[in-house]
């Protein structure tokens, strides 16, 4: 991975004892090549940021620091191997807390992400591909064709339009915290606006627990494979909605997952305005077309709803909502009333709360 392999030269030339302060053009060629010497030579910022980070190492020649920073850069960077370790931990991780050297690498790996790899050009990876924001999202929505929705909230997402996706890109480890992971493309979770900017933010992932196995990675594992919805109402009436596991148990996943984005609130409302909305407005046209039907007559349209997004989850938008509501509504009598008009009875086998 290019982006990656330069972070790492650029982290090797900062702790090198060759390494002059302040810098100069020279010594900028001899290490990196005349082609990204110009390169950052001609980005001021990065350039200020690069000597920032050079200085503050000089600052501290024999500290224990400088010489493990390429080794955590290289353990940090490779999480993925580690998904189901419980024992893993990322060893360079910014707090405000943080040494002045840690602080300034952590600027510049940022400034890699904010004003490089999130603008124009990007990073020219060779003459004919460049890395960037925009073109990542794009190959993102390119390769998953079949995937129309957004990954977190499944709402529908507008198709790429003038090599241009509307999905985002969050940063599931937030990159000021973790900044060996700013331009990591598997830290990337494209996502819709609302679920990335509005309800995540910079959330620490792993709120619940403490290791990768406690939080759904991106591109690792589906939550809707291995996970479903619950719905219950409180003492209120309130709609209460948890994401479980499969088996019916609660997890550090499923929890890290809800507080990330929030679930519950967001998905209560997607419940309340689309998804019963649309149970209602089946059974109202079958009951126009034929006055005389009863419960037995309606149930197989409200289980073709829920048949039908099953097989469209990812190309229709809450699928995952609309089997897990329906589910719910067909063992719950209560529920299943508020559907039903007064004048057709509901079986005693379905007489459940």
């Amino acid at each position: 991975m290019y982006t990656l392999k330069l972070q790492k030269k650029i982290l090797k030339f900062i702790v090198d004892p060759i390494t002059i302060f302040p810098l100069d053009e020279n010594q900028l060629a001899n290490f990196f090549g005349d082609d990204t010497k110009k390169w950052i030579w001609n980005k001021p910022k990065l350039r200020k940021l690069l000597s920032s980070s050079v200085e503050a190492a000089q600052c501290m020649p024999r500290s224990p620091r400088i010489y493990s920073i390429i080794d955590d850069f290289c353990h940090d960077i490779k999480f993925r191997k580690h998904i189901n370790d419980p024992s893993f931990i990322f060893k360079f991780v910014v707090t405000k807390d943080s040494p002045w050297f840690d602080r300034t690498i952590q600027e510049l790996m940022v400034y890699l992400y904010s004003d490089v790899f999130d603008g124009k050009p990007g990073f020219n990876v060779n003459p004919l591909k460049v890395s960037n924001r925009s073109n990542f999202v794009y190959d993102f929505s390119i390769h998953n064709r079949d995937l129309l929705v957004c990954p977190v909230c499944d709402q529908l997402m507008p198709p790429p339009k003038n090599n241009h996706s509307a999905h985002t890109l969050d940063h599931f480890f937030p990159k000021a915290t973790f900044p060996f992971l700013s331009i990591h493309p598997e830290n990337f979770l494209p996502a819709c606006h609302h679920c990335n900017s509005t309800l995540k933010g910079t959330k620490h992932p792993i709120k619940y627990g403490n290791g990768l196995p406690d939080s759904f990675l991106p591109f690792h594992e589906s939550v809707s494979n291995v996970a479903k919805v619950k719905f219950s109402r409180n003492q209120n009436g309130v709609l209460n909605i948890e994401v479980i596991e499969s088996n019916g148990g609660h997890s550090n996943r499923t929890k890290n997952f809800m507080y990330l984005f929030e679930i519950e609130d967001q998905w209560r409302y997607i419940v309340m305005e689309h998804v019963v909305g649309r149970i209602k407005h089946e059974i109202n046209k079958q009951l126009r077309a034929n006055k005389h039907l009863d419960f037995s007559d309606l149930l197989p349209h409200i289980q073709y709803i829920k048949t039908d997004h099953d097989n469209n989850k990812g190309k229709w938008p809450y699928s995952f909502l609309y089997s897990g509501y329906i589910d719910y509504l067909l063992s719950n009598s209560v529920e299943l009333q508020g559907f039903i008009p007064s004048h057709i009875s509901i079986p005693a086998s379905y007489n459940q709360t």
